[in-house]
């Protein structure tokens, strides 16, 4: 949860400093987000390197001797270099979406990558979850760190098709169509 709540909190802290100056929002977050799944991929590393962060034992084929919450050192699956890899295939992800926008005039919406970035990595966290060693009460069925990956999605999937409706909007209006085509 820690990383979640640094991004949360990073964001909202950024998000407010953009406001009192009066700098651009989405456009300033899509600047920013391309290198934050180059920084996590290196801080999954640094986990790896800690011995922090691991997964619940595991008899797999990718199992690692890695300690647990406990100390201990067990096959264990290894996260850590799983979200690594996650991080640089979003990494990717979002540096291919950015280069054929540049090629098509430009992204959706300011914020775009951002809404993009957030997607893509509460959704590899709900995916890794599972092979986690958990430290924290579940919440029903689900870990603190889905039920925030499910509610996080919830509000970046809004956001995407809020930025998306509003996009086609402006575009119908430059060609001159009534807004009502884009409803």
């Amino acid at each position: 949860i820690t990383i979640l709540g640094f991004q949360l909190l990073g964001g909202l802290a950024l998000l407010a400093l953009l406001v009192w100056r009066r700098w651009p929002v989405g456009a300033t977050f899509d600047l920013v987000i391309p290198g934050m799944p180059l920084l996590q991929a290196v801080g999954r590393l640094g986990c790896l390197a800690q011995g922090c962060c691991g997964g619940r034992p595991s008899a797999g084929a990718l199992a690692m001797n890695l300690p647990g919450i406990d100390g201990r050192w067990l096959p264990r699956h290894p996260t850590q270099l799983l979200a690594a890899a996650a991080d640089l295939a979003i990494l990717g992800t979002l540096l291919l979406v950015e280069r054929r926008a540049a090629r098509r005039g430009g992204l959706p919406f300011a914020g775009f990558l951002a809404v993009l970035f957030a997607l893509l990595t509460l959704g590899k966290r709900l995916l890794l979850e599972p092979l986690r060693e958990q430290s924290l009460p579940p919440l029903g069925p689900l870990t603190p760190a889905q039920a925030f990956c499910l509610l996080g999605r919830l509000v970046a999937g809004a956001l995407l098709l809020l930025g998306l409706a509003r996009a086609r909007r402006a575009l119908l209006q430059r060609r001159g169509l009534p807004p009502e085509i884009a409803d």
